[in-house]
């Protein structure tokens, strides 16, 4: 699913509308739904926690670049499908060559059956720092229980993110003359 996969006990997949509806951000002067094409589904396996990540496969070419001395916020949205639990994320910083330096140490928060609830991690990126990998912890959860993620978001901030503003895109095409 994108450049999100397993580390330890969750089943990755892709739901659409019809299954669960995505985030709407709410406090915008126009609200919208998220355009992207569903929400990430997990579905926890049996002892222990459940944990995934972007790009730590591969943090050099699928990690999220940065700077070193800034300061990213990772937020994403979550729900229950019927029993909430502590979500916890984290931040792993890379070097040049793809190896760990640090984490920023987890932040957590309870996701609950009845919406969508966000988390965030703010941290700076150390130094000789290139890329991060944002990381999602499960805690305690049972086999085959289900939860969903939407509207993930990383930021350089000095403050923190407060809302998800969907990324736009262009599409250039050039010619050769």
């Amino acid at each position: 699913i994108g450049r999100w996969a397993s580390i330890a006990r969750a089943t990755l997949s892709r739901v659409t509308s019809s299954t669960v509806a995505p985030y709407e951000e709410p406090t915008l002067i126009s609200p919208f739904q998220n355009k992207a094409a569903g929400a990430l589904r997990v579905v926890c396996g049996s002892g222990g926690d459940a944990e995934f990540a972007c790009g730590l496969s591969a943090p050099k070419t699928r990690g999220i670049p940065v700077k070193e001395g800034h300061v990213y916020t990772f937020s994403i949205y979550s729900r229950a499908a019927a029993t909430t639990r502590p979500v916890y994320l984290d931040i792993r910083w890379y070097g040049l060559n793809g190896q760990e330096i640090s984490r920023a140490g987890e932040t957590n928060w309870t996701n609950t059956t009845s919406g969508w609830t966000r988390g965030s991690v703010t941290d700076t990126a150390p130094v000789n720092c290139f890329f991060m990998v944002p990381t999602i912890r499960i805690q305690g959860s049972a086999n085959t229980e289900v939860h969903y993620f939407d509207a993930a978001q990383v930021e350089e901030s000095s403050l923190g993110a407060t809302t998800f503003a969907e990324a736009r895109g262009i599409t250039i095409t050039l010619k050769a003359t």
